[in-house]
């Protein structure tokens, strides 16, 4: 799969229209939402969901849900002639997939705390490091070929994962933060005293963050 190739398929069907911009807050107007842009332009929208990762938390109605910066970064090789990689995705400690186009994808680190997208040559190590432990056969017959792995002749990315306390996600309508600790505050001295009331939320407003390293996996079960 090529997640890029992806979001452009879907940004390609429709009824969808792409506005790019920096979100700087979110307001009530009427019945639905107004998100304001760091350009002083806005946009009006009756239904809005916040999927912006380890940044969802930075509006004044998610402010309060917890979550932590993952950086990971992928490391890409060439594959030289007569060296395949795997026919399909190893999982282990990291993954490695498939080679495509020739390139062959593996790692990802997982460095908590951390929101840097730079690409850093510690991280094509620790993915080099995992790699030989995967599959020890396929970095020797890279090795034999003369193309060993080093931090030098490897590309690669970097992104940032949320992860919360607890690595459940969060998915669904916005709670109203304050209300949920009035009606709840049972549940601080006895978890066994669960309020028979349902939990406040923002009308319109709703979240998909925190599936950490499961995000193609868990989006699947968000809509449910």
């Amino acid at each position: 799969m090529r997640p890029k190739a992806l979001c452009e398929h879907l940004l390609n069907q429709p009824g969808i229209t792409l506005h790019q911009g920096d979100v700087t807050s979110l307001t009530r107007k009427g019945a639905g939402w107004r998100l304001q842009l760091a350009d002083g332009s806005a946009l009006d929208a009756d239904q809005v969901v916040i999927a912006s990762a380890h940044q969802a938390n930075r509006f004044a109605q998610t402010v309060e849900l917890p979550l932590q910066s993952v950086r990971g970064q992928i490391s890409e090789v060439t594959l030289p002639d007569k060296v395949t990689g795997p026919h399909r995705v190893v999982c282990a400690g990291g993954y490695v997939a498939p080679a495509l186009d020739g390139v062959l994808t593996f790692g990802a680190s997982f460095v908590p705390n951390n929101a840097s997208t730079d690409v850093t040559d510690d991280d094509h190590q620790r993915n080099i490091d995992e790699l030989r432990l995967t599959l020890p056969a396929l970095v020797e017959a890279l090795e034999l070929a003369g193309n060993p792995l080093s931090p030098d002749n490897l590309g690669g990315r970097a992104a940032v994962r949320a992860a919360s306390p607890d690595k459940t996600p969060y998915a669904g309508p916005v709670p109203v933060a304050e209300a949920w600790r009035a009606d709840y505050l049972l549940l601080s001295k006895d978890a066994t005293r669960v309020p028979n009331k349902r939990g406040e939320h923002h009308s319109g407003l709703w979240i998909s963050t925190a599936h950490g390293s499961q995000g193609w996996r868990a989006h699947r079960c968000v809509p449910r």
